[in-house]
This record gives C-alpha cells, structure tokens and sequence, in this order.
C-alpha cells in the first residue's frame, strides 16, 4: 500500500473562522477514524493469513522433511524451512504493507486529535481576549479625557 496523500491545508487552519473550521473537523475525524478501523481488520486478516500459511507450512514440512530441503526434522530446522519458504514470505510483505497502512491511519488519527485540541485552545484563547487590542491604563485614560476637555475649552475660548 503506497504513503496516503494528505492535504497540507489539514494541518493549519483559520483562525478567523474558528466555526467553519469546527465544522470540518467531525467529518474528516469520522471519515478518517473508519480507514484506521478498515485497515486494523485488514491487517488482522493479513497476520492470520500469515499464521495459517505458516502452519500449513509447518505441517507440510514435518510431514515430509525433504520435500523442504531438510535432512532431519528438528522444531527449529522445520521453522527455519517455513520462515524461507515463497509462500510464507509472500504472505509476510502482505502483512508488513498492511501494518504500514494501518500505521498511516492511525497517525492521520492522531493527527486529527491534535488538530481538535489546537482548536480548542485557539477557542480558549479567543474567549480570553487574549488577541485583543491592547488596552490603555486608567490613569492613561484619564489622562486622555483631560486632553481632550483642554483641548476643547482652548477651542471654544473658555480657558
């Protein structure tokens, strides 16, 4: 199974739209979450089908020693025959490839999380003012006020 694409756009989101940005996240964290469920099953049925051709293997090979190249039939010879044998490696690069999918899942998975939690802080952040203007010191404030009446009896000649 080749590296998954993914959308570099995923990983980073508007701030400024923190709605719509929410709105995304449950859809793409459901249709995600259900490739990583159908690639754990497809993985348990690519280790089973290991197992299988490894004991169908093993059999074979205690039954009948030279057929597999041994002299003698010893549990490690016999295991060592079978973990060589095409049909046992081929069913092996299946299972390999089908835990690396799984694998890609379940960082998409993960990654998904974090991305859930990055919009919840962001909330957080947003609630708390904390990308407000700054704000100006009371004293400033009346400092300002005073100006402002200055400023406007000099202009109507009251001094």
């Amino acid at each position: 199974m080749p590296r998954p694409d993914v959308d570099p756009d995923l990983f980073r989101f508007d701030r400024f739209a923190l709605d719509e940005e929410w709105e995304k996240q449950v859809p793409l964290y459901w249709e995600h979450a259900q490739q990583l469920s159908e690639a754990r099953e497809a993985y348990e049925r690519a280790k089973a089908c290991t197992l299988e051709v490894h004991a169908r293997l093993l059999v074979a090979a205690a039954s009948n020693p030279v057929a597999f190249g041994l002299e003698k039939s010893t549990a490690d010879l016999l295991k060592a025959a079978v973990e060589v044998h095409e049909d046992y490696l081929v069913a092996k690069k299946k299972e390999r490839r089908r835990r690396l999918h799984m694998d890609y899942c379940q960082a998409m998975v993960t990654t998904l999380e974090h991305r859930k939690r990055a919009l919840e802080n962001e909330v957080d952040l947003r609630l708390a003012n904390y990308f407000a203007e700054p704000r100006k010191s009371r004293a400033a404030v009346q400092q300002q006020q005073q100006d402002k009446e200055r400023h406007f009896q000099r202009k109507s000649g009251r001094t």
